[in-house]
């Protein structure tokens, strides 16, 4: 049989499938990627201009490894004004910041000290916890502003009403920013 009359093989056809749908894959999973950081960006960003500042149960501040003076500050100026009459501390820095707070006056009967266990969204599923079992149905958000909103999402999660009262000295850069999306995210498809 003349090779003329055979019939083309299907497999070059199939290749060239293959390499489009994969291509289409690839664009489709490069856009939903980018939508999603675009919109937890954006969503960081937001939030961290947010101050929903009012009495509540209790304070939860969220402590770099470092507290800044203005955390210690803003910490000190919620208990004076008599907006909260607990302090719960979370984070790696929470021992400095106790230790900062009761040397500025602050009674040490005030702040309750969770012992850090180097993961932030477990301290604060475990500070949501606490709150709870305390009786506390009403928790304000003292944090970095890039940390904002995972921490009220995290405590949310724990069935309290949480408001954020954003540590105000704090610049957003784009470096933080995007770190604080990828927390955030890490923590909503880890729930998954």
């Amino acid at each position: 049989m003349p090779s003329s009359t055979r019939l083309a093989s299907p497999w070059p056809i199939r290749q060239r499938q293959i390499r489009r749908q994969i291509i289409y894959l690839w664009w489709t999973l490069l856009l939903i990627v980018s939508f999603m950081l675009a919109s937890g960006m954006l969503a960081v960003t937001l939030q961290a201009s947010r101050d929903d500042t009012r009495p509540t149960d209790l304070a939860l501040v969220v402590t770099p490894v470092v507290p800044s003076q203005a955390m210690i500050n803003h910490t000190l100026d919620l208990y004076r004004r008599g907006l909260v009459t607990q302090i719960l501390l979370v984070g790696e820095g929470s021992d400095g910041l106790r230790a900062r707070l009761v040397e500025q006056g602050l009674s040490e009967e005030r702040i309750v000290l969770l012992s850090p266990s180097h993961h932030v969204s477990a301290d604060l599923q475990l500070a949501g916890q606490s709150a709870r079992t305390q009786g506390s149905q009403t928790v304000l958000v003292v944090a970095e502003p890039a940390d904002m909103l995972t921490a009220l999402k995290i405590v949310r999660d724990q069935n309290l009403r949480a408001y954020s009262s954003p540590v105000r000295e704090s610049t957003l850069d784009l470096g933080t920013l995007f770190r604080a999306t990828m927390r955030y995210w890490h923590y909503v498809l880890a729930l998954s």
